[in-house]
């Protein structure tokens, strides 16, 4: 792989010679929004533990049933780099050029949902920082992110990513649960039964849909709506993602069929770890200070992990937050724009521009 002379191929699939391990741990972390971990945190707050484990299992169904498509996809279309190629052959110009529309639509709005919910995300654990500069720090680092690395590279930055992105959540939750917390703030950190009392105390007033009001009982109708929502919304972003059918093209078929089954499984991980040790640490605060330390509002605007955080670890727990949302940003969107570098090449420049270019200039182009 690192010897393999550079092509337009090369650079957007990798040689197809990726392993399964690679190709998992690359799922896991394009699929890691920074939203993820906010939106999680307070579905939990609001409608109970349950939510937390819906909006996680809600998006990891279109990873699993992907795999299916992904081993299909390699055997039936070997010579393919994108859906949309194969969408011609089958079905003509004018159905190719409609997906390389809702193609690129789809990247976009990703792109947009990073870029807004990150900068956001950002801006609330930063002091002093406008959401405008974060915004072109975040374009700045997602731009030297790409450009200094292929597909291939792109991989083994995702393994690393994808280990620290669990290694921090796994950091957050065994201090919660395992930690010592202070005797005078936060008796309840580190002492199970004292976090099981304190939460099952605590009524969900608001929403009357829980089986008795309680955060803990999966008789919810609220996270079944959630759970349907996420699993018929996620949809749209996993089976119009050209960068998910590039996981299908890197590898050979079944090192991709284990690869999107495994990535279901450790994405689940984080985003359900997060929601369970954040939810589980706000809700005992206020059942022991009779207040909660955020207003309904300020919980809808996501700003639960950011305090819980700062509360449980400090401003160590801050830093570890900030480095989530910035290697979860940074991984998806490389992988946004990979895919839509794909497109552009592939499905527009090589089929209906038909310009001759140098390969380095295809790529910066695109």
């Amino acid at each position: 792989m690192f010897v393999t002379k550079e092509t337009v191929v090369t650079a957007l699939t990798g040689g197809g010679t990726m392993n399964g391990g690679l190709v998992i741990t690359n799922l896991a972390s394009q699929l890691a929004w920074s939203s993820d971990y906010s939106q999680s945190s307070t579905v939990g707050i609001q409608d109970g533990l349950s939510s937390g484990y819906w909006y996680s299992g809600g998006g990891n169904i279109q990873l699993i049933a992907f795999s299916i498509i992904s081993v299909m996809f390699k055997i039936h279309c070997p010579g393919a780099i994108t859906m949309m190629q194969m969408i011609r052959a089958r079905f003509g110009a004018f159905a190719h050029l409609t997906f390389c529309v809702y193609g690129l639509l789809a990247n976009i709005i990703v792109i947009g949902i990073l870029m807004l919910g990150g900068c956001q995300n950002i801006v609330n654990l930063s002091q002093g920082i406008s959401f405008e500069l974060c915004a072109m720090l975040i374009v700045i680092v997602i731009g030297v992110y790409v450009s200094t690395s292929g597909v291939s590279s792109n991989y083994y930055i995702s393994y690393l990513t994808t280990n620290a992105l669990l290694i921090a959540a796994t950091i957050f939750s065994f201090t919660f649960f395992f930690g010592t917390g202070d005797p005078d703030r936060t008796p309840f950190v580190g002492n199970i039964s004292m976090i099981y009392q304190l939460v099952t105390c605590r009524k969900i007033s608001s929403v009357k849909t829980n089986l008795n009001g309680s955060y803990l009982t999966f008789q919810s109708s609220e996270s079944l709506k959630l759970a349907a929502i996420n699993v018929i919304g996620i949809c749209s972003t996993v089976f119009l993602d050209q960068s998910y059918w590039a996981a299908s093209v890197v590898a050979k078929p079944k090192e991709g069929l284990v690869g999107f089954i495994g990535a279901g499984f450790v994405w689940f991980a984080t985003p359900f770890t997060i929601a369970n040790t954040f939810s589980l640490f706000y809700l005992s605060y206020g059942s022991l200070y009779g207040k909660d330390l955020l207003s309904p509002i300020q919980i809808d605007q996501g700003l639960a992990p950011e305090v819980v955080a700062s509360q449980l670890l400090g401003q160590t727990g801050q830093i570890i937050l900030t480095l989530m949302m910035m290697a979860a940003i940074s991984t998806t969107a490389s992988a946004e724009v990979f895919a839509v570098t794909s497109i552009v090449i592939y499905d527009i420049f090589a089929i209906y521009i038909k310009v001759l270019v140098f390969i380095r200039l295809a790529i910066i182009f695109s």
